[in-house]
C-alpha cells in the first residue's frame, strides 16, 4: 500500500512524463538524455559576468588552485581508502552512489545511499543550475561565445547545460580554459558552505541539544547486544545533552560496570540495562598530513596548538581520556621523527601523562557516528514538519554539492578534473600528455570499481 509520500513521487513522475511528451517537438534526444535548448538565460549570464569581471577572474584563478589541490587530495583519499579496504579484516566501504528513494526515510548499504526523493530531486536541480551557471560566467569572462544552454532529463535526473564554443575555447590561453573547467566544482563547494552555514544557523537558533544520537552500533558490543535504540538522554543519572556529557559520564563510570541507559525514540522514553566494556583502541597511523603538521611545527612552533584551537572541539573533548591518549601518541611520533622539536615533544608528553594520572579508562558501550540530538524549541513546535523538511533539504544540499564537486575533479575525462590535467600536461609535456592522461584515468577508474567491489567480497 502506497503512503502519501510515495504517491506524491508518482504524481511528479507522471506530470514530468506528460510535460516532456507535450513539449516533444522541442526536445533533442542525445543517447539516453532528452535536452531542451533555449536562448533564455544567456542575457542573465552575460549580465552577471560583466557586472564585475575582475571579481570573476580572481574567483576563477582561485578555482584553478583549489581544483588541482582537491583533485590531488581526492585521488590520494581514494587510494588510501582502497588500501584500508584491502587490509581491513571487515568490510570498509568509503564510496557510495547516491540514489533516490520513494520512501521518506534515508537508508544506506554497501556502495549506496538512498535519499528521500524530494530531497534528491530538489538538491540535484539546484546543484546543476549553480554548477553550469558558473561555467557560463567563466566562459563569458574568457570572451568565448556560449553556443547553447538549456535543460533536460536523463531518466528522471534533472540536467542543465551551458555549452561553450569548444573550438573558440581551445584557442584561448591555458588559464582561461582552466577557469572554465574548474568553475563547476568551485560553485558546488561555495554553495555547500552556504548551505552548511544556513543549516548550522537554524540548528543553533531553533533547536536545543537534548541528547546524543548515533549512526549505528558495533556488532557484539553492549549496545548491539541490548538492541539499543533511540537517542541517549540519561546514563545512570547523568543527564546526556551532547557528546561531552556522554564522554564525561562514561569516564566517571568506567569499565565493566552495569549501567542503565535511557533513550528517547521520538515519542517515548525507553530503558536499557547493559555493561560497559573496554574502549576500542584508536590506532595511531601517521600519514602524509601528520608529517606535514610536524614539519610546520618544526618551522613554526605553536602550529599544533593553533590547529587544535581551530578544530572546534570543546574543552571537555580535548581533555577526554581518549583524546589525550591519541595526542600522546602524536607527540611520541613527533619526538621520534623530528629531532628539532624532540624537547618540546617531551614536554607535551609529560604534561599529558600528568593529566591522565589517576583518570579512569572510560567505559565503552559500542556506538559509532555519535552526534548531538536536537529537539525543536517549544515556540516553533507548530512549524515542526516544515522546519524538519527544510533542515533535511539543507543537509542533503550540502552533502550532494560537496560530493559532486569532489567527484567532478577526479582526473578522468570527460570530468572537469580530467580536462584540467589534460590541458596542463599538453602545455608542459605534450609528447607524454596523452599517455599520462590515459594512465591516470584508467588507474582512478579501476580504483573506483575496486572500492565498490571489495566490500562485497569480505
Amino acid at each position: 500500500m502506497f503512503d502519501l509520500y510515495s504517491v506524491s513521487v508518482l504524481i511528479f513522475i507522471t506530470a514530468l512524463v506528460f510535460a516532456l511528451y507535450k513539449d516533444r517537438k522541442n526536445l533533442e534526444r542525445n543517447s539516453i538524455m532528452l535536452l531542451r535548448r533555449t536562448e533564455r538565460g544567456k542575457g542573465l549570464i552575460k549580465k552577471i559576468a560583466n557586472a564585475c569581471p575582475f571579481f570573476w577572474k580572481w574567483l576563477g584563478n582561485a578555482g584553478i588552485v583549489i581544483g588541482f589541490a582537491v583533485s590531488v587530495y581526492i585521488t590520494y583519499f581514494m587510494i588510501e581508502s582502497l588500501f584500508k579496504s584491502i587490509t581491513s579484516e571487515t568490510a570498509v566501504s568509503t564510496l557510495s552512489v547516491v540514489v533516490p528513494s520513494i520512501s521518506s526515510t534515508t537508508s544506506m548499504g554497501p556502495g549506496y545511499l538512498a535519499v528521500p526523493f524530494w530531497y534528491w530531486i530538489i538538491s540535484i536541480a539546484l546543484l546543476v543550475v549553480v554548477h553550469e551557471g558558473l561555467h557560463g560566467i567563466m566562459t563569458i569572462i574568457g570572451k568565448t561565445r556560449i553556443k547553447s544552454l538549456g535543460w533536460g532529463v536523463m531518466a528522471i535526473l534533472p540536467l542543465a547545460f551551458v555549452e561553450p564554443d569548444e573550438k573558440a575555447l581551445q584557442k584561448k590561453s591555458l588559464v582561461t580554459r582552466l577557469r572554465v573547467y574548474a568553475a563547476g566544482s568551485l560553485s558546488n563547494f561555495i554553495f555547500a558552505l552556504i548551505y552548511l552555514g544556513i543549516f548550522s544557523l537554524i540548528a543553533s537558533t531553533l533547536f536545543i541539544p537534548s541528547g546524543v544520537s548515533y549512526a549505528g552500533t558495533f556488532k557484539d558490543y553492549p549496545a548491539d547486544n541490548a538492541n539499543l535504540t533511540g537517542a541517549i538522554i540519561n546514563i545512570d543519572g547523568y543527564q546526556i545533552r551532547n557528546q561531552d556529557d556522554l564522554t564525561l559520564a562514561l569516564e566517571r563510570i568506567g569499565v565493566n560496570k552495569t549501567i542503565t541507559v535511557v533513550t528517547f525514540n521520538g515519542t517515548d522514553n525507553l530503558t536499557f540495562t547493559l555493561q560497559t566494556t573496554n574502549p576500542q583502541r584508536v590506532e595511531f597511523k601517521p600519514d602524509m598530513f601528520t608529517d606535514f603538521v610536524i614539519s610546520l611545527e618544526s618551522n613554526f612552533p605553536g602550529t599544533v596548538k593553533l590547529l587544535n584551537s581551530l578544530s572546534g572541539l570543546s574543552e571537555t573533548s580535548t581533555e577526554s581520556w581518549q583524546y589525550l591518549t591519541y595526542e600522546k601518541r602524536f607527540w611520541e611520533y613527533a619526538k621520534s621523527t623530528a629531532a628539532s622539536i624532540a624537547g618540546d615533544a617531551e614536554i607535551h608528553i609529560s604534561e599529558i601523562e600528568r593529566a591522565l594520572e589517576g583518570r579512569n579508562e572510560p567505559g565503552f558501550i559500542g556506538i559509532g557516528g555519535i552526534s548531538a540530538y536536537h529537539t525543536l524549541k517549544d515556540d516553533y513546535k507548530n512549524a515542526e514538519s516544515g522546519i524538519s523538511f527544510f533542515q533535511g533539504l539543507l543537509f542533503f544540499l550540502f552533502i550532494l554539492n560537496l560530493g559532486v564537486g569532489l567527484a567532478n575533479l577526479l582526473p578522468i575525462i570527460p570530468l572537469d578534473g580530467g580536462k584540467m590535467w589534460d590541458d596542463l600536461l599538453k602545455k608542459y609535456i605534450p609528447a607524454r600528455a596523452e599517455l599520462i592522461t590515459k594512465i591516470l584515468a584508467w588507474s582512478v577508474f579501476l580504483i573506483i570499481i575496486a572500492g565498490f567491489v571489495i566490500p562485497f567480497l569480505k
